[in-house]
């Protein structure tokens, strides 16, 4: 059975019904010209589930599809990209997500849903997306 077909039995497991493990496992838009990404190893497959509530929870609220931009990264296809020396998204603990509606008001649900003790970790607003995460309480803008 495949890592794909393995993730998603595990998605249904936790009760994640808002995204396919397809949807998890995107490998980000540079890698197709950049190809050094890969699926994020199982040790570390709980790690997301934080971050995966929170934005079922954001997708609940806003009542429209949420789009995962980058969830698992790993240190090379973080670094090629720019990202954070510390991004958790190398311990596969963050999202990139939008959706189509205005950012400032992805953001401000996401802060909400925040509030409301769904997660408990970051959130960051970027001109095209917002971030979340299960780490430190903590709010950015990029």
């Amino acid at each position: 059975m495949s890592d794909l077909l393995h993730f998603q039995h595990f998605l249904d497991r936790h009760k994640i019904v808002s995204f396919s493990a397809k949807e998890v496992f995107f490998l980000g838009a540079s890698n197709s010209w950049l190809k050094l990404n890969e699926p994020p190893p199982r040790v570390l497959w709980p790690n997301i589930l934080g971050a995966l509530n929170a934005a079922q929870e954001i997708r609940n609220r806003i009542g429209i599809p949420v789009q995962i931009l980058s969830a698992f990264r790993n240190q090379a296809y973080n670094r090629a990209i720019g990202g954070a020396a510390k991004s958790l998204h190398t311990q596969f603990r963050a999202l990139d997500i939008t959706a189509r509606m205005p950012i400032p008001d992805l953001w401000r649900v996401a802060k909400q849903v925040r509030a409301d003790g769904i997660f408990s970790g970051g959130i960051g607003r970027y001109p095209g997306f917002i971030h979340i995460d299960n780490g430190p309480l903590r709010n950015w803008n990029g």
